[in-house]
Formats: C-alpha cells, sequence, structure tokens
C-alpha cells in the first residue's frame, strides 16, 4: 500500500492578521527594491482657497524613487529618497529615460509641461465643483432671519 502525503486541514481559517497565511491572504506589505535610476516627478499645486488655481501654481520636485510599497490589491505606491509634501498634497509621474512622463496606467506625457497641464485641470476642475456646491448650496439655503422691526412706545 502506498502512502500519500497527509493534507493539511484547511476548512477551518485563521482568523487573526499575526498568521501569515492570512496575512499573505490579505494582503500583507510588501517593499521591493525600484530599480537603480527610477526617477519620480512629484506635482504639488499650492493656491488661495478663494482663487482658482493657475500655472504658476504648480511645482515640481524631482526625486529618486527607492523602494515600492506593494500591497495586494493595490496599486504600486513610491517610496522617495525624500519627502517633500504630505501623501495627500502631491501626485507623482515617473520619468521615463526618453524624456517622456507616465503615470502608470492612467497617462503618458510627451513632457513635463504636458503633465503640469493636466495636474492643474484636475486642480481646477475640483476648484470649480467645490465653488459650484457651495453657490448651489446658498441658493438653496433657507432665508436668513432677520431682527423684527424695533417698536416704540410712547
Amino acid at each position: 500500500m502506498q502512502e500519500t502525503p497527509e493534507t493539511p486541514d484547511t476548512s477551518d481559517s485563521p482568523t487573526t492578521l499575526e498568521n501569515p497565511e492570512v496575512a499573505y491572504t490579505y494582503g500583507a506589505r510588501t517593499i521591493i527594491p525600484a530599480a537603480p535610476g527610477t526617477i519620480a516627478i512629484v506635482l504639488h499645486c499650492d493656491y488661495p482657497k478663494n482663487e482658482r488655481p493657475t500655472i504658476e501654481d504648480v511645482s515640481t520636485h524631482e526625486t529618486f524613487v527607492i523602494a515600492w510599497r506593494i500591497v495586494y490589491g493595490y496599486v504600486p505606491t513610491p517610496i522617495f529618497i525624500d519627502r517633500i509634501y504630505g501623501d495627500d498634497e502631491m501626485t507623482w509621474r515617473l520619468r521615463l529615460p526618453d524624456g517622456r512622463l507616465t503615470w502608470p496606467g492612467v497617462a503618458d506625457y510627451a513632457n513635463l509641461d504636458e503633465a503640469k497641464d493636466h495636474y492643474l485641470q484636475d486642480h481646477q476642475y475640483m476648484w470649480d465643483a467645490k465653488r459650484s456646491q457651495s453657490t448651489a448650496a446658498e441658493l438653496h439655503a433657507p432665508p436668513k432671519p432677520t431682527a423684527p422691526p424695533e417698536t416704540y412706545e410712547e
């Protein structure tokens, strides 16, 4: 009689993230080194809230990508050699060897100016949307109460 290797019982799945099998299943973060010389362009748009953003409000910073953070089910996120802005205040594009820029899986740009224009359009769209929402809210708001007229008793 030939013996077969024992198959582990998987009917009861683990319930804690401390178990490596669960961490793998649900997407433990993995950090992998970036290819040497991987350059990212960090874009940032800083403008007064009461003024629509212009191209002068868009700044750029070139930095190296030293690694990629990969979480199962998500797009890889670059880890930069330096940190200029908070994560919610910027975006990034990769510089390709021929000078073009790419936003992987979303858009490719012929040059930095084209990438800045696209980034500015996104911020202008968000600014316009917020402004139209606040204007619409003002139009539909109930009238503000007014003080009753003063009466004089003689």
